[in-house]
């Protein structure tokens, strides 16, 4: 049986200081690479990228807080983020600052400090970057559609803004603590030293990519000997022995690590956490996931443990909320919400294990995935799965999708033409031509959508390699390729689609009401959403409580899922780029509320602006029989077909899980779930009301945390509009 502790004093004192502290943005990151910048244009990218973050690595403010047993930190002040000009530019900054939106925003509205200096130099650069970044190679290239797609509210939308070319993967973080940096830079001068005097095409690539590699590994090496050093400072000028000894143990460990193999649990850790963050230092990855843990460092902390030389009060300061003997995970992860309100999200691991060995993992490989992101599947530290697809563009919004079906490729919300002129919805004689029309649209969003993915990618595989990765990465030492670029064992790029719920419910609702029941006409219902149900509230309440709804196990509403999901799955397998096959996903995070905003009224009585479905959930307010009629509707999505990932998320009333009894009615839930195809779910306990006091008091809900997506947050630290969205997510009892 689990056995939950008590944190220790100094991780509760390290805690409250982060919680209490106003993040800080600031220039240093920016400074150093632009001078960089302005000096190293000619190497080839591979090199250009290593040398940019050996010189940020080597000039870098490092920092060691009070009482801290690992180090690490990617900015100059505490709880501090740097910007990354080389992506997006720093206009948006700069448009920010200049009309005042950048002071005005709110604690949970992403408030942060930045001082008058940086603000003054981040004036200073705005030019340089604004013609240097990759936002602008972007615009060069990418065809003219792309502004089609975005008045269309479909797909991509912002490139020409520019955002993180990579992210959401997983490095090989165990390479880096059983192998050690220095080893890793020998086997890339090896690799070099074998380059010389034979010749082939590629050989020029290859001696290019593995001398990023050394000069990555020297990076590295350089960062963990600063902390060293700064450890070392820190413990001369102390009287108190206690942290002293500390700090002279954490300086032994940093001198030793990056370049040698760990030797023992805190070496481990303290490897993978400084990998983490100079990974994200190179490069604003968005997802980057640490992967499995208990994989990189678990053998260390058995053996330490065993040898005595670590107590587990020392092992739980050293890594809070460690599982450290085998238990029963599902009833770990139930407890744990019902203190936490949302936490766990929990995996079919023998569903995953198959869907990724499908796609072409060795079932060891397979067997040690790891979700990368929110939900999104991926082999740990062997494939480059680029599960959002270039620069984070993999979301389409397929109930945008809909409304131009039904409107003659024209979208309501703006009235710009964005799709094919499949004709109005007034027009149509059945609902066959319903279906026909949304998958012409569908089809035709979806070849668009993937043919710029593939520009992209080229753009961001020439321009932005990420070398420090690649170090770790299986297969790209191998090939002698970047990660970007197809060196990494496997390679795969993932999609993902919102508002499926949506786009079944309003499907249901033409069909019910328009041609089976023929409660109204065709013209009646697309005036009605026209309209935005204005003037229109009794045939919207009637389609709101009537008509069958997915959520419910409702073969009616079922049915129209698993035609809508097979047709998505299916033709997303059909493309691919120069690395390999695209993969489907259904996942939000949070990004339904934003394209609520963009999204006009729809058939299933939505209004304009609100939210759309979350992930495979129903929407709201729509669930009449419980939990295993949700869960009925989510295996008809066929979630075997979903190589991305899929994410499902439900709230539970608090009273209906109370006790062992309530969690052993969840546990038989899950396991049933999960014995009939289920891929994943997640969910909050927590009620409607507590979430509303928690929204109107803020200082006396600090640490209530809930599951907004693929994430856990703290309620009060989200922007109104998505706390909005969890209190109004139907509540279900067991």
């Amino acid at each position: 049986m689990f056995k939950l502790r008590d944190i220790t004093p100094r991780v509760k004192k390290l805690r409250n200081r982060y919680r209490d502290t106003i993040p800080t943005l600031d220039a240093e990151r920016a400074r150093i690479l632009t001078e960089f910048s302005n000096k190293n244009r000619d190497d080839v990218p591979v090199i250009r990228q290593a040398k940019a973050l050996h010189a940020i690595l080597a000039n870098m403010t490092v920092r060691v807080e009070p009482e801290e047993l690992l180090v690490g930190n990617m900015a100059k002040n505490f709880r501090g983020c740097c910007l990354w000009p080389e992506f997006s530019g720093l206009g948006w900054l700069v448009d920010e600052l200049d009309s005042g939106l950048f002071d005005r925003k709110e604690a949970h509205d992403a408030f942060m400090y930045m001082d008058e200096e940086d603000r003054r130099y981040v004036h200073s650069a705005e030019k340089f970057w604004q013609e240097n970044c990759l936002a602008a190679r972007f615009a060069g290239r990418l065809p003219e559609e792309v502004h089609k797609l975005g008045t269309a509210g479909v797909g991509i939308s912002s490139l020409l803004n520019g955002t993180a070319p990579a992210g959401h993967y997983n490095a090989n973080y165990r390479k880096a603590v059983k192998k050690g940096f220095g080893t890793i830079r020998q086997e890339a001068l090896d690799k070099i030293k074998e380059l010389q005097g034979s010749a082939g095409d590629d050989n020029y690539e290859k001696h290019s990519f593995y001398e990023a590699i050394v000069i990555s590994c020297d990076s590295a090496i350089l960062l963990a000997k600063r902390y060293a050093e700064e450890c070392r400072v820190q413990a001369d000028e102390l009287n108190d022995v206690k942290r002293r000894d500390e700090l002279l143990k954490m300086a032994d460990s940093l001198y030793w690590i990056m370049e040698n193999p760990a030797r023992n649990f805190h070496d481990a850790l303290q490897i993978c956490l400084l990998y983490q963050y100079i990974l994200l230092i190179e490069g604003n990855y968005l997802g980057l996931t640490i992967g499995r843990l208990d994989q990189h460092v678990g053998d260390y902390l058995k053996t330490d443990l065993d040898t005595g030389r670590l107590t587990m009060d020392e092992a739980q300061e050293l890594m809070d909320c460690f599982f450290i003997k085998t238990a029963d995970l599902i009833e770990a992860g139930i407890e744990t919400s019902k203190i936490v309100y949302g936490i766990p999200c929990i995996e079919n691991t023998d569903l995953i294990i198959d869907v990724l060995h499908r796609r072409g993992l060795a079932i060891e490989d397979a067997r040690n995935y790891c979700v990368i992101g929110c939900v999104e599947l991926s082999g740990s530290g062997c494939e480059w799965s680029n599960v959002s697809s270039p620069c984070s563009q993999g979301f389409m919004n397929i109930i945008n999708i809909l409304l131009q079906a039904i409107n003659n490729g024209i979208n309501p919300q703006n009235n710009q033409p964005g799709g094919l002129e499949t004709g109005y919805l007034y027009e149509m004689e059945s609902f066959d031509q319903v279906k026909d029309a949304f998958k012409r649209q569908l089809e035709y969003f979806m070849d668009w959508h993937f043919r710029i993915n593939n520009v992209v990618g080229d753009i961001v595989a020439e321009f932005m390699p990420v070398p420090m990765a690649s170090a770790t990465m299986d297969g790209c030492m191998e090939k002698g390729r970047d990660m970007m670029q197809g060196g990494a064992k496997y390679n795969s790029t993932g999609t993902a689609i919102l508002g499926i719920a949506s786009v079944v419910d309003s499907l249901s609702a033409i069909k019910y009401m328009v041609f089976d029941k023929k409660h109204c006409t065709a013209m009646e219902l697309y005036d009605a959403v026209m309209a935005d149900w204005k003037g229109y509230e009794l045939l919207r309440q009637q389609v709101i409580n009537e008509v069958p709804h997915y959520g419910n196990g409702d073969p009616y509403a079922d049915e129209i899922a698993s035609w809508v999901s097979d047709l998505y799955t299916g033709r997303t397998y059909t493309y691919e780029n120069s690395r390999g096959k695209y993969r489907p996903g259904i996942y939000s995070a949070g990004a339904h509320v934003l394209h609520g905003y963009m999204t006009w009224a729809t058939p299933d009585g939505r209004l304009n602006g609100q939210p759309i479905s979350d992930s495979a959930s129903p929407s709201h307010g729509v669930i009449k029989n419980g939990p295993t009629g949700v869960a009925r509707s989510v295996l008809a999505l066929n979630p075997s077909n979903y190589g991305n990932g899929l994410q499902f998320n439900m709230k539970f009333h608090p009273s209906s899980i109370e006790g062992q009894g309530g969690t052993e009615k969840m546990k038989q839930f899950i396991q049933s779930f999960f014995k009939q195809g289920g891929m994943q779910l997640q969910y909050n306990i927590v009620d409607a009301e507590t979430l509303k006091q928690a929204q109107a008091n803020p200082d006396d809900y600090k640490d209530l945390v809930v599951r907004v997506a693929g994430f856990s947050a703290y309620f009060v630290e989200l922007y109104e509009d998505l706390q909005n969205e969890l209190i109004n997510r139907s509540e279900i009892s067991m």
